[in-house]
């Protein structure tokens, strides 16, 4: 299969054979950029974990969200944003009683290519986390296929990427970039024996017979946390950069905060190796850039992605953009859970090849959001 990955990508292909010169590139963010993209409504809900494709001006986002105020159980909503509205609604719900999926489905990714599934095309295929607990646990990969992004939303029956229902966390957090004829890079976090990010390529032309490849841990190395000491993925989410012929990550960067919430973490990293090293164990990852409160003026920034096109790639060259989940922490919350504090925001940030511009952020307020 490696010869015909990426082949819609440009000359990754031939990178993946023969290897190539990239150029280096760093991000200076735009402080300017950093706003809202969507608010849950009144009451207890929530919003987090997106995907994003921003189609003729329009942000067409999948993301987790609880349907009822105070009951936390994910569904996968539609969140459509124009420039002077935002919409969202539910669109794709737990499975029935007993199957893998029966109560969440959350950490949605979403590409666009050709797929046949029950003798039918689809355009899309999305690809979800889905549990059969309520609890943080027996975590699994499925995927669903439809033609428009409100649904239906066609699910296959069995997980793309499975795990022992052992009461673990098990596997999750699915990413997919998109190549040709629903062959796929498909990268997810598993928890055991430790929390790892791995890769494998997957063919979901036809789901009579789909063809799941072997799994590879993605390298850490040049993931480091806040101290120097070595860091790990999970809460990732990946882009290809045709112009640099490079996979790009967001990631979350550790150590979390001391104070609640400590299960989501502040800062949020950039990093990007290149294209032809992705299934090395010994591949190096370069830090990009970081997103952090100073940024953002959030005291949490987590479970991030970046605005893709449908193939799962960068859509311009010198410009990136994140989409990021916030939560208030501390007093800030003033008594209220944190969970119902998620909601959606970006930045943008210039990508300059060469060397690192560093840029002196202007002061700012102290601002409480929630």
């Amino acid at each position: 299969m490696l010869r015909s990955l990426f082949h819609g990508c440009g000359a990754l292909a031939l990178c993946v054979l023969i290897g190539c010169k990239t150029n280096t590139s760093r991000l200076d963010w735009l402080p300017e950029s950093v706003r809202e993209v969507y608010r849950p409504p009144g009451g207890d809900f929530y919003s987090y974990a997106p995907s994003v494709v921003r189609l003729k001006g329009v942000d067409h986002i999948l993301a987790c969200h609880n349907a009822e105020s105070g009951v936390i159980r994910d569904d996968i909503y539609f969140i459509r944003r124009t420039a002077n509205n935002v919409t969202a609604e539910s669109v794709f719900k737990s499975g029935p009683d007993c199957a893998w999926d029966s109560f969440h489905v959350c950490d949605p990714s979403i590409v666009s290519g050709k797929f046949k599934f029950d003798g039918k095309g689809y355009r899309y295929a999305m690809f979800y986390l889905g549990n059969n607990v309520d609890a943080s646990r027996n975590n699994q990969v499925g995927v669903a296929f439809g033609n428009d992004w409100r649904g239906p939303w066609m699910r296959y029956p069995e997980p793309i990427v499975e795990y022992p229902q052992n009461g673990r966390w098990g596997a999750g957090q699915p990413s997919a970039v998109y190549d040709s004829k629903g062959k796929l890079l498909l990268f997810y976090t598993k928890g055991i024996p430790a929390t790892a990010g791995y890769v494998r390529e997957v063919d979901l032309h036809d789901m009579a017979s789909p063809k799941i490849g072997p799994e590879f841990k993605v390298s850490t190395n040049g993931l480091l946390r806040a101290s120097g000491a070595p860091d790990y993925w999970n809460n990732f989410d990946v882009a290809y950069d045709p112009a640099r012929k490079r996979f790009w990550a967001i990631r979350e960067k550790r150590p979390y905060a001391p104070e609640d919430p400590r299960y989501i973490t502040s800062h949020l990293e950039v990093v990007s190796v290149q294209a032809d090293q992705i299934f090395r164990p010994d591949a190096q990852w370069r830090a990009e850039g970081e997103i952090n409160p100073e940024l953002t003026g959030h005291a949490r920034n987590h479970n991030a992605c970046f605005d893709r096109t449908l193939a799962g790639a960068l859509p311009q060259r010198n410009r990136i953009r994140i989409v990021f989940s916030t939560s208030c922490a501390g007093e800030e919350c003033r008594g209220k859970r944190p969970l119902w504090s998620y909601s959606l925001w970006q930045v943008e940030g210039k990508m300059v090849d060469g060397p690192v511009l560093k840029r002196r952020s202007p002061a700012r307020k102290e601002v409480t959001h929630y």
